[in-house]
């Protein structure tokens, strides 16, 4: 008798911004997905990428919040070795079998928490109903976050526990799974081609890291990574 193996879809969710509207809050809310089926190996990538990182003497969590600023693991680094750190990250994003899908809002339009969380959890949901055929197709659906954010590890749940097979981790290493470092990666630059498609001005930290040829030349390169442009479902 013929055994069916379980096929599993891994995602890895990561978030920008906070849900809050105080002063000195975000602007922008974001939350990036990085889609990866287990039957997939990544493994010659992830070596590939610790090799490079090694060379450039970097062995800690890539996180573009702390890379772009210079702060945390990157204080002292001078812009030219975090530029460095970054493409190779980006690089490994570009070539690993994965998708990317990103929320991103403008707080402007909202004025309190409940309203922003239904936003994310009408977008999350229009995705999974568009792309309900593929995400079918898995007998476990495994969504790594680390519930850093309450509301969004609630609403998270809420969209894909409609799902069978779904289970979210939230206790796991973010230094090695990559595809998470991806995830954080994607809230920074997705933010960006939002703000640029938008026509909306780059924070001076934001400039001093990408330049616009930069944006535009990230929003081509990973289009053949968007879940939309992968699967026509």
């Amino acid at each position: 008798m013929r055994i069916q193996l379980q096929k599993r879809l891994n995602i890895f969710a990561d978030e920008t911004g906070e849900f809050g509207f105080t002063k000195g809050s975000a602007r922008f809310y974001g939350v990036s997905f990085v889609f990866h089926e287990q039957d997939d190996s990544i493994s010659k990538y992830v070596n590939e990428l610790n090799v490079r990182l090694g060379l450039l003497d970097f062995y800690s969590m890539v996180h573009m919040g702390d890379l772009v600023s210079g702060h945390e693991d990157f204080a002292g680094m001078d812009i030219a070795e975090r530029r460095r750190i970054y493409t190779q990250l980006y690089r490994f994003s570009t070539k690993v079998p994965a998708k990317y899908h990103s929320v991103i809002i403008d707080k402007k339009a909202f004025n309190d928490d409940t309203l922003l969380s239904e936003a994310i959890e009408r977008e999350l949901q229009k995705f999974v109903l568009d792309h309900l055929a593929y995400l079918q197709q898995f007998d476990e659906i495994k969504v790594y976050y680390d519930g850093g954010q309450k509301q969004l590890g609630k609403i998270i749940d809420e969209v894909f526990s409609k799902l069978s097979g779904y289970h979210r981790e939230s206790n796991f290493d973010h230094l090695e799974k990559k595809l998470f470092q991806v995830a954080d990666m994607l809230t920074y630059t997705d933010k960006l081609i939002y703000k640029y498609n938008k026509n909306i001005k780059f924070s001076n930290t934001e400039k001093g890291f990408f330049d616009v040829k930069t944006i535009i030349r990230i929003k081509r390169e990973l289009k053949k990574h968007r879940f939309e442009q992968n699967n026509g479902h």
